[in-house]
């Protein structure tokens, strides 16, 4: 389980795993330090993540993250609860690495949970330009204040969701009010996907995004997406599935214990920051951990029951270690010759 209070804090907070984090859709901010801010992605980002409750002093608008319920209220704190969570180890039937963006990112992790080990190849958030079932929208362009603008109107089909994600500084105007201090790219100022409006069916909204004359750049890409939520919500309940099933027994600060029993070729996959630390073993032997979409942990499996060992030995540990034991045999090795030639010289001087 997972609160998020201002932002997500990974395990290892480098400069990797946050690159990683990012192709996931996840929002980056990078001031003094590294950290992923909430607000992270789409809502299907919230689960992968395990994030199951999220606190805040601004109350959200309805389905602002999709799937959060207001539970409760303390003070000036707002409780929100996540209704679409997953189980702390689920199973996926590949390994997604690579996509054109954070989108299809996560339809292709999306698609791999199909009970079946073929994966789907429908899409689960679709652009504006390929959701004809999901929506329909009109796009207008003018100058304005210096930018290049570009207006939109969106009336949903279904029960949606807008985001928007690009690696341009750009402006996201709602009502006529910017959203956005900056938003740039990856190590600049903020990044990462960004959440427009949420749509019941028939709803109508209108936003604008803009761009200052001077940046424009053609080969820049702006994505703007919709998620089909009753479609993904429906997916997120198959990492339930019966067929395969996985038990924790114990957690503490660097180690995991577990038990799986799997039916066909899986990766078992733990909502865990990946770090080429990790080590595992399956029945007792030394087995791979993948780095899931490179930011999570997972083990590859066969059909079969096992008993699984997850700990981590932090990098550089062993060649410190035998440093430290090499150093250690020759400041005692000096230390004896010095003893021994100390206790020479007392001697000579006792000759003398």
């Amino acid at each position: 389980m997972v609160i998020v209070i201002s932002g997500f804090f990974t395990s290892s907070r480098n400069r990797t795993t946050i690159e990683n984090m990012y192709k996931l859709g996840y929002n980056i901010q990078r001031a003094e330090q590294l950290w992923i801010t909430s607000f992270s992605g789409t809502y299907f980002n919230y689960t992968l993540a395990g994030v199951k409750y999220y606190i805040t002093e601004t109350p959200l608008e309805e389905n602002e993250i999709y799937g959060f319920e207001l539970i409760d209220k303390v003070e000036n704190f707002y409780l929100y609860e996540n209704k679409n969570t997953i189980p702390f180890g689920y199973f996926v039937n590949k390994n997604v690495l690579e996509a054109e963006n954070p989108f299809e990112m996560q339809n292709e992790i999306l698609s791999s949970i199909d009970k079946n080990e073929n994966s789907s190849t429908e899409k689960y958030m679709k652009s504006l330009e390929d959701a004809k079932d999901l929506l329909t929208y009109t796009k207008n362009e003018e100058e304005k204040d210096g930018e290049i603008r570009w207006k939109y109107k969106v009336t949903a089909k279904k029960d949606i969701n807008l985001y928007l994600h690009s690696d341009w500084e750009l402006q996201l105007y709602k009502d006529g009010t910017k959203q956005f201090k900056k938003y740039a790219d990856l190590w600049s100022t903020e990044a990462g996907i960004k959440g427009i409006k949420h749509l019941n069916e028939a709803e109508t909204y209108e936003f604008e995004i803009g761009v200052k004359k001077e940046n424009y750049d053609p080969n820049h890409k702006i994505y703007l997406y919709a998620t089909d939520n009753k479609k993904i919500e429906e997916q997120i309940k198959n990492l339930n599935q019966d067929k395969n099933k996985f038990s924790l027994e114990k957690i503490e600060k660097n180690t995991l214990d577990g038990k799986a029993i799997v039916s066909n070729n899986t990766y078992l996959t733990l909502p865990i920051a990946y770090d080429d630390g990790w080590r595992a073993t399956v029945n007792g032997k030394e087995v791979e951990v993948h780095g899931m979409s490179h930011a999570f942990c997972g083990i590859e499996l066969e059909p079969g029951e096992y008993e699984i060992h997850l700990y981590f030995i932090p990098r550089g540990f062993k060649l410190g270690t035998v440093l430290a034991g090499f150093s250690l045999v020759i400041f005692i090795g000096i230390f004896v010759l010095e003893k021994g030639r100390r206790k020479n010289d007392k001697k000579n001087i006792s000759k003398v």
